[in-house]
């Protein structure tokens, strides 16, 4: 007499599932080898049905599978090396962004700065006090933005773009003074007839009836 169509008991469930507990914490598995591999031989070359894969994947849609869960919880339980034994630590060798973001970490962002005392600045930095940049957390200190650039240009680490230039550009545009000569191979030499001398009227810009929204020639 087969077990089709019976159905366990509570009782009975739970007795299947402390003994298959214990057999895997006696063993350390629920079945030996030459059964798993008897299995898996059994299922070798077998194909599930287009129908099949549809019922399976139906089944499992929305659910979580209980060894995920298990296997997450234990991966935050974990805990991961920080510091030197970090599988990312290069010691000396680290870059500018890598040693300014340890050094955040270990001496964390004060809101005020050492030189002038300021509390109020929109932001502050870390300032290298030797120019060495090394992991000595004594060799830094925290700047307001103004005074970190001031530290900068006094040990020359800072250079402005336009030092020795005797053009001003600060408006977003070149100042010739009177007489200054920039290039004398393409200025306007005397007597020079400029290019679009008598031709007022025939040229026309090229965006001339053009709607710019559309890219198309206006209708009159």
């Amino acid at each position: 007499m087969g077990f089709k169509g019976c159905k366990q008991t509570e009782e009975s469930k739970r007795k299947i599932s402390e003994g298959r507990l214990k057999r895997k914490q006696e063993l350390g598995y629920l079945n030996s080898p030459e059964t798993r591999e008897k299995i898996s031989q059994t299922h070798l070359g077998k194909k599930a049905t287009q129908e099949t894969k549809d019922k399976m994947s139906l089944a499992k849609k929305g659910k979580v599978p209980k060894n995920i869960v298990l296997f997450l919880k234990k991966a935050h339980e974990v805990v991961k090396p920080k510091g030197e034994l970090s599988y990312h630590w290069k010691g000396d060798k680290v870059g500018y962004g890598g040693l300014h973001d340890w050094i955040r970490k270990q001496l964390g962002t004060p809101q005020k700065c050492v030189r002038c005392g300021t509390t109020e600045a929109k932001r502050y930095e870390w300032c290298n006090i030797s120019g060495e940049y090394t992991r000595d957390l004594s060799d830094w200190e925290r700047l307001c933005v103004s005074c970190h650039r001031k530290e900068g240009f006094e040990k020359e680490e800072y250079v402005s773009w336009g030092k020795g230039s005797h053009i001003q550009m600060n408006t977003g545009r070149t100042h010739i003074r009177k007489g200054q000569r920039l290039s004398p191979e393409t200025e306007f030499k005397k007597g020079q007839i400029p290019w679009n001398k008598g031709k007022k009227g025939v040229m026309k810009a090229w965006n001339k009836g053009l709607d710019m929204k559309t890219r198309e020639i206006k209708k009159t």
